[in-house]
């Protein structure tokens, strides 16, 4: 039952949606005479909480280890906002037959509700002001720039990075002659080891390190503010720059 806790609280968040479908929803069954339109709109999706809103489907998908954060993607298969926005359309179309002035306000109260319960896209975390041509994190261009000049002065044979996922992403937009050991997810399980062991709160450098020299890295990327454990040699690693909170080695 967890698992579809998670599921929904990823959807829903603090409930509204899933409350507006259902008062939109209800709309369409009560008010709308065309049965063509209840079908589409109202019958359509009858099934799908029954499948979503299962524990025994919940326990499959946890021993299948599907991770909530990409199953609730199912949710797409409810028409949401269309359910929501017909049958509010409805509401507002009934009460004008009743009264003009009655289904204007009852438009602006509809539409006051959906302003207070929404989430703005356009807000300060969602759009930051560009500080490069490139549109990318000074960070990550940073931290490129700082290994190729490193590279480029011939004190390390490999190029290849090992980095943090934050920064592998947008690696690559910056320098696409950067060969990284991996982008957005490791391409073969060796890589995949290192590639978990970086996502840890606390980093095994020993385990990094010793797989990384072993996959052919010059370099290594790490998070300062992580904890980090079994510190490897210093004839091992070096580090010879940092950039915000990450430190910059050079693997020997």
């Amino acid at each position: 039952m967890d698992y579809i806790k998670d599921l929904f609280q990823l959807y829903n968040d603090n409930g509204m949606l899933m409350l507006l479908y259902v008062i939109g929803w209800l709309l369409i069954v009560v008010l709308e005479r065309k049965k063509v339109n209840k079908v589409v709109f109202a019958y359509s999706a009858w099934y799908l909480p029954l499948v979503i809103l299962n524990p025994l489907v919940g326990m499959v998908l946890q021993r299948l280890d599907i991770l909530p954060y990409r199953m609730v993607r199912i949710y797409w298969l409810l028409p949401v906002f269309w359910v929501i926005a017909y049958g509010l359309t409805i509401l507002v179309m009934q009460s004008q037959n009743v009264k003009k002035w009655m289904g204007t306000l009852v438009a602006l109260l509809a539409v006051a509700v959906l302003v207070f319960v929404g989430k703005p896209i356009v807000t300060d975390e969602n759009f930051v002001k560009n500080r490069n041509i490139y549109k990318l994190p000074e960070e990550v261009i940073e931290v490129v720039d700082k290994i190729n000049a490193d590279y480029d002065a011939g004190l390390s044979d490999s190029r290849k990075v090992v980095m943090p996922l934050e920064l592998a992403v947008y690696a690559r937009l910056y320098d696409g002659s950067v060969p990284l050991l991996y982008g957005r997810l490791p391409d073969t399980d060796e890589s995949g080891v290192i590639f978990a062991a970086m996502g840890y709160d606390a980093l095994d450098m020993q385990v990094i390190a010793d797989g990384a020299l072993k996959l052919g890295c010059g370099y290594l990327v790490l998070d300062s503010e992580k904890a980090c454990q079994n510190a490897p040699q210093k004839a091992q690693v070096t580090e010879f720059a940092r950039v915000g909170k990450y430190c910059l080695y050079r693997l020997n």
